[in-house]
Formats: structure tokens, sequence, C-alpha cells
């Protein structure tokens, strides 16, 4: 069955619409982490303090930075492309000949 360029077209369109399971997951994770830190930060302020408390609380916070990375990194790479922009560089492969061995 071949499909036309329109059908290729409207499919990635679809799958440029799917959400993005990644960053839903990320975002529950750094919620975690911050509640993590807010505890930390509450018995600290309640006295207890040791060198466990300031580990722990290292490690949530490089936690959270990297969390909030992936996040920053995830919204940056799922850019959505226009319609029109990807019809055109479909048309564009379509000039291409696969025999040529430049063309692959």
């Amino acid at each position: 069955m071949m499909l036309s360029l329109d059908d290729v077209a409207h499919k990635l369109m679809e799958m440029q619409e799917q959400e993005n399971v990644n960053i839903p997951l990320y975002e529950r994770e750094l919620r975690e982490v911050n509640k993590g830190i807010d505890n930390l930060l509450n018995a600290i302020q309640q006295g207890i303090l040791n060198r466990s408390t300031k580990e722990r609380l290292d490690e949530l916070e490089a936690a959270r930075d990297e969390l909030e990375n992936k996040i920053a990194h995830e919204n940056l790479t799922s850019k959505k492309i226009e319609e029109d922009a990807l019809r055109f560089w479909l048309m564009r492969f379509r000039k291409l000949d696969v025999k040529r061995k430049e063309h692959r």
C-alpha cells in the first residue's frame, strides 16, 4: 500500500501531537524531591542538623537540578513543526533518486 504525501504528513502531525510522557514523570519526581527538601529544611529549623542531614540535602538538591535540566531539555526538544514546513521537506525528498549514492 502506497501512502500519499498528504497521508505521511498527516500521520507525522498526529505523532507530533502525542503527549510527551517524560515531562509529567520528571515533574512528579521533582515535586517529590522538593517535598523532601522542604522536610529536611523543617528538620534543620527544629535543630536537627548533622552530617547525614547535610549530605541528604545535598543529594536532593543535586537531584532537583538534574530534574529541572531534564524538564528544560524535553521542553526544548519537543518543539512542533508546522505542517507546511513538514510538507516542504517531504516534497524535497520526492526529488531524490535513491539509486544515486549522494542522495542516500
